[in-house]
């Protein structure tokens, strides 16, 4: 069964403090996921629909 979400975000830019990503961290074509009210995931899209 898919995983099912309240919001996604997607195409969106997303500053980041990863520490392996220089500067800031931006993340180009970045994707965000509610579920009840709390965020589930966060990151490039291609992870997201990867998993």
């Amino acid at each position: 069964m898919a995983e099912r979400f309240d919001r996604i975000w997607h195409n969106a830019r997303l500053a980041t403090v990863r520490g392996d990503l220089p500067d800031l961290g931006v993340i180009e074509r970045g994707l965000v996921a509610m579920r009840d009210g709390r965020i589930v995931f966060a990151g490039a899209q291609t992870d997201f629909l990867g998993s």
